[in-house]
């Protein structure tokens, strides 16, 4: 009997440190990639997964003809263990309908703070991996997901925390309905301008949907924002093609040409060092 224990302990453990080994091997390191939304809404619960998916595939309005918006590429994710949606009353959250209080470049409009003070509900919407993604279909899926959501509670607001943007539901299926689909970048990405004691600078919102850190130029002169302004952009774009690359990376813009490093920081952010390339003549 004793040896019959043994051997199931035996086996036991070795099942547990083959799954800690597996489990430690489909992580990375300081990787993470997040895709999420939070949709906003009056007296309004999370709809059942079945009405989703059916909003999603079946009946969706933004599909074009020929062209679904989401198709089984897309549609394995409602099995994907690294989604995750819940919803929360404004009793027990109540600074999470006033994201912009804790996100300073969260600004919402007027018209935004409006429908967030009508709104008592918040679902939310989350996809988050720790091992490296193979593709970007999550980046068709999620925003998907959260205008069937919106239409499926009558929502009020779409908020995207990684890019910290707001959205009205018209303004939300607008730019989702496009040709191009979900995936392009205008959808998930944006570049703004900030300044501080040390002078100017600008900084991505929206590259932790890839797995990247955002991005932060060094200190520019106030002469050259929009040189700068579009050489982020430019590099986010890259970035969206080959997600891991750190570059250099040879831009040609306004007359010039121009190169652009990330360089590895602690913290949320990476520095994108960017400089000229000079003519040798």
């Amino acid at each position: 009997m004793q040896g019959a224990w043994w051997l199931l302990t035996f086996a036991l453990a070795f099942v547990l440190v083959l799954a800690w080994r597996w489990a430690k091997g489909s992580r990375e390191h300081g990787y993470l990639a997040v895709s999420e939304y939070w949709v906003y809404a009056k007296g309004a619960s999370m709809p059942r997964i079945e009405r989703i998916m059916e909003s999603m595939v079946k009946s969706n309005p933004l599909s074009k003809p020929h062209r679904p918006a989401i198709t089984t590429r897309e549609g394995v994710l409602f099995s994907d263990l690294r989604l995750r949606m819940t919803s929360a009353r404004r009793q027990a959250n109540p600074h999470a309908f006033r994201p912009d209080l804790f996100e300073p470049d969260a600004v919402p409009s007027g018209e935004i703070l409006a429908l967030l003070a009508r709104s008592d509900t918040f679902m939310r919407l989350r996809y988050l991996s720790e091992s490296r993604l193979a593709d970007t279909r999550h980046l068709q899926f999620m925003p998907h997901l959260a205008a069937a959501v919106c239409r499926l509670v009558d929502g009020t607001i779409v908020y995207d925390p990684v890019s910290q943007a707001f959205y009205t539901p018209e303004a939300f299926d607008k730019l989702l309905g496009m040709q191009e689909g979900a995936e392009r970048p205008e959808v998930h990405l944006r570049t703004l301008k900030k300044e501080g004691p040390d002078g100017v600078w600008y900084e991505s919102r929206g590259l932790r949907k890839l797995g990247c850190k955002e991005l932060r130029s060094d200190f520019q002169d106030t002469d050259s924002d929009v040189i700068v302004d579009h050489l982020l952009w430019e590099v986010c774009l890259r970035l969206f093609q080959e997600p891991g690359s750190l570059g250099p990376f040879e831009i040609e813009a306004f007359g010039g040409r121009f190169v652009a490093d990330i360089e590895r920081q602690r913290g949320e952010t990476n520095l994108l060092r960017l400089g000229r390339v000079r003519d040798p003549r």
